[in-house]
C-alpha cells in the first residue's frame, strides 16, 4: 500500500522556502508528499520561484483558499486533515 505524508504551508516565506527540501526528504524515506497550500489567491513572489524549480514536487498539491474571519495559519494547519480525501493508502501528517 502506498504511503503519503500530508504537509501544509501558507504564503509565509519561512515555511514555503523549506517545502521543497522537506518534500525531497520524505521522498527519500519512501513517502509521497501531499502539500496543501493556503493563500494561493494572494500568492507572494517566492511561490513562483519555488513552484518553477520544483514542478515534480508540486505535482501532488492542493489549493486551500482563505476564509474570511479565520487566520491563514489556522486554515493551513487544519487542511492537513483533508489528506484522506485526496489519497488512498497509509497517511501521516507532518509539518514543514
Amino acid at each position: 500500500m502506498k504511503k503519503y505524508i500530508v504537509l501544509s504551508t501558507n504564503w509565509n516565506p519561512d515555511y514555503l522556502y523549506y517545502t521543497p527540501i522537506v518534500c525531497w526528504a520524505w521522498e527519500r524515506f519512501g513517502w509521497t508528499p501531499i502539500v496543501m497550500l493556503n493563500g494561493l489567491n494572494d500568492q507572494p513572489p517566492i511561490f513562483d520561484l519555488v513552484a518553477r524549480h520544483c514542478d515534480r514536487i508540486f505535482q501532488n498539491w492542493h489549493k486551500v483558499f482563505s476564509i474570511d474571519g479565520y487566520r491563514s495559519d489556522t486554515i493551513t494547519q487544519i487542511s492537513r486533515l483533508y489528506g484522506a480525501c485526496v489519497a488512498d493508502g497509509y497517511l501521516m501528517t507532518g509539518d514543514i
